[in-house]
């Protein structure tokens, strides 16, 4: 094993056990509460072991607000029905019910926390458009971009929105699908030149 190899190596683990403190210490306080202190105490590293690898606790927190926006865009499979069958991925993108995030994940999310969260929910919507954009059927492009920003955001502040929908009524769900499949379908349309 070369030095490089084991500096990698340290720095993989050290970063992991940054990371796995400060998850622990979400589920028990924001993230505006969580000092380098404490989470280089329950990470069994110096402070300054904690700062060689992040500039403060928000650069953490964003980094992990991004890994959590990457990972739940990939565990969405049906990107591929945006084109070939809109109604479908909008019943699917907005109701299918995913797996339940760990307790640490919903932690990380809290709208108290989110908002020191300095790219969210861009982050969310880019990763959302990777994942699009991979299924080959849109070329990337400033016109496409614009589309899918449009598209994403208004379907996840649907989401997010309370009381707008009651997600569990089939009613609301038809109605809510009625309602978007002809703007996707214009959305995803080839432009006229």
């Amino acid at each position: 094993m070369t030095a490089n190899t084991q500096a990698d190596l340290r720095v993989i683990k050290t970063k992991r056990a940054i990371k796995a403190a400060f998850y622990t210490l979400i589920c028990q306080k924001p993230v505006n509460k969580i000092t380098v202190a404490a989470l280089a105490k329950t990470a069994l590293i110096n402070k300054g072991t904690f700062y060689l690898h992040y500039q403060d606790i928000f650069a953490l927190y964003d980094e992990l607000v991004e890994a959590v926006a990457t990972a739940s865009a990939r565990e969405f499979q049906d990107y591929g029905l945006l084109v070939e069958n809109p109604r479908e991925f909008v019943q699917r993108f907005l109701f299918d019910v995913p797996e339940a995030p760990s307790p640490a994940v919903l932690a990380l999310l809290k709208p108290e926390n989110l908002k020191f969260a300095t790219t969210y929910p861009n982050n969310f919507i880019d990763a959302i458009r990777t994942e699009i954009y991979a299924t080959g059927q849109l070329s990337a492009n400033r016109e496409n971009d614009l589309r899918l920003e449009f598209m994403i955001t208004g379907m996840i502040s649907i989401l997010i929105r309370p009381g707008l929908i009651n997600q569990q009524d089939p009613h609301d769900q038809e109605c809510v699908v009625d309602l978007l499949t002809p703007a996707v379908e214009q959305l995803t349309k080839p432009t006229q030149s």
